[in-house]
């Protein structure tokens, strides 16, 4: 019971985030419809949505380099390092 549960809530908050990332959400809106579905500790529900605007705003710039690339044909190149020396999920493909 408690794995079904915590797999429907999961599901639940990706389809919020996906839906807010597809949607432009303020942070205030992504906060709203997580407390929804969380109901937990407040400051949970603010650090996920901040987390997730962060994360959304990094990936929409990945995004629109890739298209500039595929647009133009230039090869656009960026060097970061990682704290750990592991790369990003991004960086690993």
């Amino acid at each position: 019971m408690a794995r079904s549960y915590a797999d429907d809530t999961a599901a639940s908050i990706r389809r919020v985030l996906d839906h807010a990332a597809s949607h432009g959400w303020a942070q205030s809106e992504l906060e709203e419809k997580l407390r929804g579905i969380m109901k937990t500790d407040e400051w949970r529900v603010q650090r996920m949505a901040r987390t997730e605007i962060s994360r959304a705003d990094a990936l929409s710039s990945v995004e629109a380099m890739k298209q500039v690339q595929n647009q133009t044909g230039t090869l656009i190149e960026k060097a970061m390092e990682s704290e750990t020396g592991k790369p990003c999920e991004f960086c690993a493909r």
